[in-house]
């Protein structure tokens, strides 16, 4: 990684900075307690995604994102099976950048992401170090992986609702066909989602490190996170209520969102072609929708890239939306007839 962004006084930063890394599978709230330890806690919170969610407003971004994911610029030449560290160095360097500059604005920085293999864990912290931490540490969330199929159930049938689409198609681009009730996705999500499954487990290579059991969803994971990141047992989360608290800290992510879709909104507005046209008329009409419809690609676009870190992936059975078109539909976020088309 080139390092030529720090100066002297970034430096000193750097080697002054408590950095935590927060790993958990997707889904299982690690970017709420992110913007907790950030919003309640006063640390500073890089979420992980911000180069994929806002690869359109950065050249070096979207060529990392487009070479981790294996779509756009890197179509075909991306190993689908071995050789995935390699196409994510990139993507992690960007990270790092990210991580390395919020020091500028505190001595405590948490970076989130679902990293599911060690290999790219290890090359990610070796990155910080070599920048100049001194002060590295990791925290693994766990939840109870019925819960966390259930969160995820929940999750997609908001995106159905609010996107439009029938839930059927929203499952499809999760590949969980056929299913159609929880008990069959429970099953589904344990046995077979890669969301689940490609995870790899922390071991002793990763230390030091701390596993919090953030299952139960409520204030006791709360405490849990405050103790592993050294805050003082019942130092004032402020003078609102629980469910204030909970709501301010949804707000950022919310948002964070909005930024992604005036971003998107941007690209599309100098795109001449009749997707495009569609596209803006939606964005007037129905911005929640739209933002839903995109929402629901990029979430399925990370479900693909989970496939990628099992040896047992091949085309058979892959998502339908990847290569060339898969790539118009990240870039335009064109759902409407074509993706109901594509996942028939």
């Amino acid at each position: 990684m080139d390092i030529s962004f720090i100066d002297n006084e970034l430096k000193k930063k750097i080697e002054a900075t408590k950095f935590v890394f927060l790993v958990a599978r997707a889904g299982t709230g690690k970017t709420f307690s992110g913007d907790y330890l950030e919003c309640v806690r006063g640390w500073k919170h890089v979420d992980g995604d911000i180069p994929y969610k806002n690869m359109m407003a950065n050249p070096q971004w979207k060529a990392a994102t487009e070479r981790m994911y294996g779509f756009g610029e890197f179509e075909g030449k991306v190993d689908m099976q071995e050789g995935l560290l390699e196409d994510q160095k990139h993507y992690f360097e960007c990270v790092a950048r990210l991580t390395l500059e919020a020091t500028r604005d505190s001595d405590k920085v948490v970076v989130s992401h679902d990293t599911y293999t060690i290999d790219t864990r290890d090359f990610f912290r070796q990155l910080l170090v070599d920048a100049g931490a001194k002060d590295l540490s990791s925290v693994f969330l766990y939840t109870n992986p019925d819960n966390h199929a259930r969160a995820i159930w929940d999750h997609l049938n908001r995106q159905a609702k609010d996107s439009g689409f029938p839930l059927s198609v929203v499952l499809k681009l999760w590949q969980a066909d056929g299913i159609k009730d929880f008990e069959n996705f429970q099953t589904w999500f344990r046995e077979e989602s890669p969301i689940y499954t490609m995870f790899e487990e922390a071991e002793d290579s990763e230390q030091p490190y701390l596993i919090v059991d953030n299952t139960a969803k409520d204030v006791t994971v709360l405490n849990q996170l405050d103790e592993v990141f050294g805050i003082k047992k019942n130092t004032s989360r402020g003078d609102g209520t629980y469910d204030e608290m909970i709501q301010k800290i949804k707000d950022i992510d919310t948002k964070r969102d909005m930024v992604l879709y005036e971003v998107w909104n941007e690209v599309i507005e100098n795109d001449t072609s009749e997707d495009a046209k569609t596209e803006l008329e939606m964005a007037k009409r129905e911005p929640q929708k739209l933002a839903a419809r995109r929402s629901s690609l990029l979430d399925a676009h990370k479900v693909e890239n989970f496939r990628r870190l099992s040896r047992r992936s091949s085309t058979d059975g892959s998502l339908l939306l990847t290569g060339s078109r898969h790539s118009s539909y990240i870039i335009l976020g064109k759902f409407i007839d074509d993706v109901l088309d594509v996942v028939r």
